[in-house]
């Protein structure tokens, strides 16, 4: 990114010399794509119908069970079809197909409003996404990106400069190994220090809080109770649905002792599932339990996985302002809005959440006494707006965070390879595959993933060819 970043520099110096009409239209998604003609000189109809396009590929690939750009490109010259039914191939033909297919194109001017700069808090986003530390890299990456349309290359230590200065960048000095190597450094802000401490001094504060403690027999029962609910749903033969030992382990911690508590597992390892006896064992001993989620989509799903109402962090947080306002005012809050004392608030996805919603988050908890659950993967970080303290957070409780690593989510017959898969252990995961004829191995300068789909759509029926 920092090098298409710096291409769109000088790419647009060189098209402002030459092509200035050309220049005029561009718009920059400095946090995204980069340098592109702005919506009016490419037509709505042409946006729409590229869109379109994209949601029948995406169909078309999911059907495969496959992802990634080089499956898309290939399912894509698959079911491209010229006026008629001719398919359209990659290389000469399919450029030829655009260019019918895109028409004229009429350059418009950008607006002043199209090419506004972002703000001060979408710059520290750019910065910081996934991460509240961060490299000489990030830096240089957000300044060429700040740059493109505004100046040459040559005044990229100044927008560097700038950023040091109106975002408030300090230097973490790198660190000295045992054989005298010097780490690189690193750089964060005073308002990340101070976030991440107040967030830390909470959760240990809470470590030995028992109010939510219950008895084990309690998320016994509740295990049990689930488990039968979810055999009830099955189909006649199928292997009855049971919590493996390492959920089973997770819940009982869940509902130990601690204010904040923390649950962690990459996707499919059965988290849900986990939550779920969690949320009836709490709700069953008299508790207020409420489900959130970094977003809409997320929430119902938690409430569709496990039974338990759910909304958005944003509209709980919202809700409980709400009422704290109105109690200000000396009037009564409407029912539910408050977070009451002894609450449990369960959030799902927690990895995904950015600092600062995590934090107002926390701060509510720790102000109304409320429990806090926060389940998640550190390895969602890198999708976060502004960094995350998901990690951090149950790093630093070590042992007291609940652990889920077994894959359940798959099959019997590929669950040993997506788990070996997971823990990085890539060479066993396709001897497994090569043994059960699961891999294609193709000839030097065959395009796999061609030959793949290939493969694939010859064994489908022919109405379920793409």
């Amino acid at each position: 990114r920092e090098f298409g970043s710096i291409v769109d520099v000088i790419l647009f110096n060189k098209m402002k010399a030459v092509r200035p009409d050309l220049a005029a239209a561009m718009v920059f998604d400095r946090a995204g794509h980069g340098m592109r003609l702005n919506e009016r000189t490419v037509s709505r109809d042409d946006v729409e119908a590229n869109s379109k396009r994209s949601h029948q590929i995406d169909r078309e690939t999911e059907k495969l069970g496959r992802d990634g750009a080089a499956a898309r490109q290939s399912v894509a010259t698959r079911t491209a079809t010229l006026e008629g039914s001719k398919s359209v191939e990659i290389g000469r033909d399919l450029d030829n197909h655009w260019r019918e297919s895109i028409g004229t194109i009429e350059l418009q001017a950008s607006t002043a409003e199209e090419l506004k700069m972002p703000s001060l808090l979408e710059v520290q986003q750019m910065l910081f996404a996934g991460s509240s530390v961060i490299k000489q890299s990030d830096i240089d990456r957000v300044a060429a990106q700040l740059l493109a349309g505004h100046g040459g290359v040559e005044l990229l230590d100044q927008v560097k400069n700038e950023l040091f200065k109106q975002i408030g960048l300090i230097k973490i000095p790198g660190t000295v190994d045992s054989e005298g190597n010097r780490s690189p450094e690193r750089f964060t802000t005073q308002e990340m220090i101070d976030i991440e401490s107040d967030c830390l001094k909470a959760v240990y504060a809470g470590l030995t809080d028992q109010r939510w403690n219950l008895e084990n027999s309690k998320i016994a029962e509740a295990i049990e109770q689930h488990q039968n609910d979810k055999r009830a749903t099955q189909k006649p033969g199928a292997k009855p649905f049971t919590l493996t030992d390492e959920q089973r382990e997770a819940a009982f911690k869940l509902t130990g002792e601690g204010q904040f508590k923390f649950l962690k597992g990459a996707a499919g390892v059965g988290k849900s599932a986990t939550i779920a006896p969690v949320y009836m064992a709490y709700k069953s001993a008299g508790f207020c339990v409420m489900g959130v989620a970094p977003q809409n989509k997320q929430a119902t799903g938690l409430t569709e996985s496990t039974g338990m109402p759910a909304q958005t962090v944003h509209s709980l947080l919202i809700k409980h302002e709400m009422g704290m306002e109105a109690e200000r005012a000396g009037k009564k809050a409407k029912p539910g809005m408050l977070i009451a004392p002894g609450t449990v608030i369960i959030c799902d996805e927690a990895g995904t959440l950015d600092t600062y919603t995590m934090q107002a988050l926390m701060r509510v908890c720790h102000e109304r006494q409320a429990m806090l659950i926060m389940a998640g993967d550190r390895n969602q970080h890198g999708a976060v707006p502004t960094a995350s303290l998901f990690g951090e957070l149950h790093d630093a409780v070590g042992d007291r965070v609940a652990t889920i690593e077994k894959i359940s989510r798959q099959t019997e017959e590929y669950q040993p390879i997506a788990q070996a898969l997971y823990e990085g252990k890539t060479e066993y995961a396709l001897d497994r595959m090569d043994e059960k004829d699961q891999l294609r191995v193709y000839a030097e300068h065959v395009n796999e993933a061609d030959a793949l789909i290939d493969d694939v759509l010859a064994e489908l029926p022919t109405n379920e060819k793409g």
